[in-house]
Parts: C-alpha cells; structure tokens; sequence
C-alpha cells in the first residue's frame, strides 16, 4: 500500500479484490485547480465498455454538478425512485412501494408549474397557493376522462354532467350543436342550433305559493 503523511492519515492499497484509498485524519478533499476543468467519475456500461456516471463541471462559468444522458439516479435499497434524462426526455418515476409526494415547507409559498407558453417563453400553468390555500389555474383546462368534484362527475360518457349513483340523470352534448336534459332515462329536453324538443307530456302550474 501507499501510505500518506507522517502518521499514516492516507491509504492507497489495492487487496487483490478491489482497490481503496482510505482516509484517517481529517477531511478528505479532491481539488481540481486546472481552469475550466472538471472532476469526472468513470464506471463499468455493463455491456463490456466504461462510461461516465458524473461530473463536477468548472466549464460553465458557475459551478455544476453534471449526470451524463441515460444514467439514472436513483433513491432507495430497491432503486424506488428514479430521476434521468434519456437523452429527450427528462423523468421522475416510483418505481418502488408507497405514494410520490411532492411538499413545500416554507410558510405561505407556492408549489408553481410552469410550461412553455407557445411564444418562445414559458409561463404559469397551474399554481397551488400555499397563503390562499386554493389552486390557481392560470390556463383553459381539458379532462379527457372524467373529473368528480363532490358528488358530481364532470366529462363522463358523451360529454356529460351526472350525479354519482344516478347515471340516467343528467345534463350533456348529444353531438355537435346538440344540448340534452335527461331524467331517469328519459330525454326531457333536446335542444340544437334550429329546435328545442321538450318530452311529450309537459306540465305547467302553480303552486300555493303563486309561482
């Protein structure tokens, strides 16, 4: 083995199984003083080759750590969590047991998503307020399944509005330029862009009150 400083604070040995460099005393620093140079970490492919798996980056002007494209980081003795870029795509995926979660701990701040506004910029799509305690949608909204706020269902079939446990009742859009009223089954009113049909029996009154 190689031993460093007068009281052997430093190690560089090799055991004929694996090598290690060994530290006793004192912190243990790498220190790369070469101008816009970096500190990489290079490791077995598992297809026969090396690759790099990080990099400390002093070429950026500011200091960054560096994940090469295709190596996964993950979290976790069962690689439950993974966040990777592929080389398109960028991914955070559970792949191991229990719920993601995504929490702001700082008293009255925002959880923000932001996306490209489709003008070369980015912009807010959807903010959850941690002072107002409400969520903030800065942008139109599509659900291409279906959406239940309390005991309602939004975007269920044929585009409608239907009350959970009654699917016969309910108001929709039978197709284009078509609004339909439905009760127990039973189309009570039709309207289009040239007509409005009311079901056949129709029942006008007044009740004691006068209206």
């Amino acid at each position: 083995s190689l031993q460093l400083g007068t009281g052997t604070d430093a190690a560089l040995y090799h055991d004929g199984s694996e090598g290690t460099l060994q530290n006793y005393t004192g912190n243990f620093r790498f220190i790369q003083s070469a101008d816009n140079s970096d500190i990489q970490f290079f490791c077995d492919d598992g297809s026969g080759g090396i690759t790099e798996y990080l990099r400390f980056d002093g070429g950026f002007g500011s200091p960054q750590i560096i994940i090469p494209d295709g190596v996964g980081m993950n979290f976790g003795n069962g690689l439950d969590l993974r966040i990777n870029h592929d080389g398109s795509n960028s991914v955070i995926q559970s792949n191991g047991t229990g719920n993601l979660e995504i929490k702001q701990k700082n008293d009255n701040a925002d959880i923000i998503f932001s996306c490209d506004d489709g003008s070369g910029g980015t912009t807010a799509y959807m903010t959850i307020d941690g002072s107002a305690q409400k969520v903030v949608h800065n942008a139109n909204a599509e659900f291409s399944g279906t959406l239940t706020v309390g005991g309602i269902v939004l975007g269920s079939t044929s585009e409608r509005i239907i009350n959970v446990g009654d699917t016969d009742s309910y108001i929709g859009f039978g197709g284009a330029n078509q609004f339909n009223v439905s009760l127990g089954g039973v189309a009570s009113l039709t309207a289009t862009d040239t007509a409005t049909t009311l079901k056949p029996t129709l029942t006008v009154g007044v009740n004691d009150t006068g209206h």
